[in-house]
């Protein structure tokens, strides 16, 4: 059975919204060598690797997935989207043995003169 292991450098980082990932400011201990991944000379880490990550409280998903085995109408996309509360939506349609992603993005067209 593996010991705990229990970390008493702390390491420090901030958020970065673009990329998804947090990004090390401060790295103590050697656990950087094996953890996150490295983009333009910056260590970058997942929300799992960050080190005040709960499991009972992960905050919001990047999507949200809706598994459907028809063609849903555009009112069921919309009234899907309402519901996700600002979170993406991607839909998965399964049929005949295919599997299909969708999300889909608001576009405001320009009126022609």
């Amino acid at each position: 059975m593996p010991k705990l292991q229990f970390r008493n450098m702390k390491s420090k980082g901030c958020w970065n919204e673009e990329m998804g990932m947090g990004e090390v400011i401060e790295k103590n201990g050697k656990m950087w060598v094996t953890t996150g991944i490295v983009r333009s000379g910056k260590i970058y880490s997942s929300i799992e690797e960050t080190f005040r990550f709960r499991k009972s409280s992960p905050g919001d998903p990047s999507f949200l997935l809706y598994l459907s085995r028809g063609h849903p109408s555009r009112a069921e996309i919309e009234a899907l989207e309402r519901q996700c509360g600002g979170i993406p939506l991607k839909i998965c349609l399964a049929t005949e043995g295919r599997v299909s992603f969708f999300s889909f993005d608001k576009v405001e067209l320009p009126v022609l003169p």
